[in-house]
């Protein structure tokens, strides 16, 4: 009787240190992971955040844009501006969120398409090429700013004279 409770106090003690060093559920692999970043021409660089498809699993940041200037590799600033007919490669880091990992055949699309490079740790590299803006675009983004200075003379007007 007493060989049974000590085993059966042995076999207690390692199901408890089991329970303790096993974790409580595994992650979930991601397999595909999908952010979004289309600069355009007169745009300001941005590092940081970017968006991604599914927030709740990962994110995804600009670590380095640059370009080749000729003869050289050229890095873009925070705030610099993308120039029209130039193409930039942007190294992007994808980061799981808690509960989450990325696999080993993890694929990474960037803009919709596969990423140019896996670099190693979520860190993936991509190019994009900046059009020339067309005689539409140029057109809306004009407009865009008649509207918001139409704007803020009404909003200034409001302030200015309150109704009574």
């Amino acid at each position: 009787m007493k060989t049974l409770k000590t085993t059966l106090a042995v076999l207690l003690v390692i199901l408890c240190c089991a329970a303790v060093l096993t974790p409580a559920c595994a992650e979930t692999v991601i397999t595909e992971a999908y952010a979004d970043y289309l600069p355009e021409a007169g745009d300001k660089a941005h590092y940081g955040e970017i968006d991604v498809k599914e927030p709740g699993k990962y994110t995804a940041s600009i670590e380095k844009i640059y370009y080749y200037d000729g003869s050289d590799l050229s890095d873009l600033k925070e705030g610099d501006i993308f120039e029209a007919g130039k193409t930039y490669r942007m190294k992007i880091l994808f980061t799981a969120k808690e509960g989450y990992e990325f696999g080993e055949n993890t694929v990474y699309y960037i803009n919709g398409s596969d990423s140019i490079a896996k670099l190693g740790n979520g860190l993936t590299e991509t190019t994009v090429e900046i059009k020339e803006e067309s005689s539409l675009n140029i057109i809306q983004r004009i407009i865009n700013f008649i509207k918001e200075a139409v704007n803020q003379v009404i909003f200034f007007f409001e302030h200015l004279f309150p109704k009574v």
